[in-house]
């Protein structure tokens, strides 16, 4: 930060002393910006600690969406077997009430596995 002088008003000792110390904490800086750069192994240490530490954040992120899934999943599988037992009473209940078409089925199914079995013994 020079300031325009003229011959006829000469800085005074204070002046100066305040430019060179204004210029020496400027080249101070400038040094240590220089420094740094230089600095290979601390720049790629820092770029290392930030990549490892975006790492973290994302794998901290990605076991916060799965812990998230699988109580979803969980309360989900919870209401399918609600449902499955409901349907079950409710088959029950209505076999109780009215046994004769789930006892056709039940005979039908059994001489579909005799027929089956029949079948294969008289083939080989």
């Amino acid at each position: 930060m020079t300031t325009a002088r003229d011959e006829t008003n000469p800085p005074s000792v204070a002046e100066l002393r305040e430019e060179v110390a204004q210029t020496r904490n400027d080249l101070g800086e400038t040094v240590e910006a220089l420094a740094a750069k230089a600095d290979v192994k601390a720049r790629v240490q820092e770029s290392a600690a930030e990549a490892k530490a975006k790492v973290r954040d994302k794998a901290a992120d990605v076991g916060e969406k799965l812990k998230e899934g699988a109580r979803d999943t969980a309360s989900a599988g919870t209401a399918l077997a609600g449902r499955a037992q409901d349907k079950a009473v409710q088959v029950r209940e209505d076999a109780r009430r009215n046994p004769v078409p789930y006892g056709v089925i039940v005979a039908g199914v059994l001489g579909a596995v005799v027929a089956i079995v029949v079948w294969r013994r008289r083939s080989r």
